[in-house]
């Protein structure tokens, strides 16, 4: 497994508002901001647009879900995305995430997070 970087497979391209909203968050990341939010309704390709973030990105990156059906399918998801790095799955008594890594990572517990959908947490350096 190749663990250099992250490589996305996919055999398809950003469509619709997908490109400006990797082009925007990317940026966003790249000029310091540390917090960014990505909106869509079920089917809108989320998944797929963090999935390019990520690339674009190059960052050791936690996925956190709310519920063990929806972490499954993230993994799924992520692990298709990524089929050349590694890619976990956890399940904690608090909550359930995804995470896609270049590496092992110690991440303190979020306590009482609320969420809907899913969320990412980009990791700087090593």
């Amino acid at each position: 497994m190749n663990n250099e970087k992250f490589q996305l497979v996919s055999n398809f391209d950003p469509q619709g508002d997908q490109p400006a909203a990797i082009k925007a968050i990317s940026s966003a990341f790249d000029n310091g901001e540390k917090y960014q939010t990505l909106l869509g309704v079920t089917g809108s390709g989320k998944t797929f647009t963090m999935a390019n973030i990520i690339q674009k990105l190059q960052k050791k990156t936690l996925i956190l879900a709310p519920n063990k059906t929806l972490a499954a399918q993230l993994f799924g998801e992520f692990k298709e995305f990524f089929p050349n790095n590694a890619v976990e799955y956890f399940v904690s008594s608090d909550f359930v995430f995804v995470s896609t890594l270049l590496g092992i990572f110690y991440v303190s517990l979020i306590q009482n997070y609320k969420f809907s959908n899913f969320g990412a947490i980009f990791f700087e350096g090593e």
